[in-house]
């Protein structure tokens, strides 16, 4: 594919399917506001933290998920099981992890001052903070801008990442944008030796093409 043909025919194929979820999650949400939205009613399992995920966690707590350093003497003391939810709902839209739902499972988040594109690994919450929801993020790894061809195309947020997974990071559910579209590519797509996602969020995209896709012209 030339890349000046990019924009214009993710717009063309976004365009379409963002229409289509819209009216779908509208339906979706009309419904949703008949029966209880909140994470409460549902039935939860136990799931307990190994060491490594309660120090992520207690980073995210404490506002310094992206932080390496090791914790403060003061840091909050914490019960590693917590209940597992099998999805949550921000703004409307359902959110799995990938074992329950694939398809709502792929996100893009804010992870300290990045934004990031990922899968949910595990969601879950705990009476010691209570009113958050916690999800456990597995994020692709990222390939150099100078390699990613919608770099030259910010507006799509679009984004072209290897088809592996960093290592899971903690993050609170209030840093997630929306859902993401994937696309795999095999290897050698745009002349990268390694397989490929492209990935677009949906949360973003859907408000750039109502603001620019329907502009009425005279």
């Amino acid at each position: 594919m030339v890349l000046a043909e990019i924009p214009k025919t993710l717009l063309k194929e976004w365009h379409i399917n963002s229409t289509l979820q819209l009216v779908i999650r509208g339906v979706e949400h009309k419904k949703g506001l008949l029966m209880a939205t909140s994470d409460a009613g549902e039935k939860k399992d136990r799931y307990h933290l190994d060491a490594q995920m309660m120090v992520k966690w207690k980073r995210a707590i404490a506002g310094k998920e992206t932080s390496r350093g090791r914790l403060g003497a003061d840091s909050m003391e914490l019960w590693a099981e917590v209940a597992s939810l099998k999805k949550t709902t921000i703004h409307g839209k359902n959110f799995s992890s990938t074992d329950d739902h694939r398809g709502n499972s792929h996100v893009e988040f804010l992870f300290g001052h990045d934004q990031r594109f990922g899968t949910i690994k595990k969601i879950f919450n705990s009476s010691q903070t209570p009113g958050k929801t916690w999800m456990i993020l597995m994020p692709w790894k990222e390939l150099d801008k100078r390699d990613d061809p919608y770099h030259k195309y910010p507006d799509l947020n679009c984004r072209l990442v290897r088809d592996e997974l960093e290592s899971s990071v903690v993050v609170e559910k209030a840093k997630i944008i929306g859902h993401v579209a994937v696309l795999k590519n095999p290897a050698g797509t745009f002349g990268i030796a390694a397989k490929t996602i492209t990935a677009v969020g949906l949360g973003t995209m859907v408000s750039f093409l109502a603001v620019h896709w329907f502009v009425p012209v005279y």
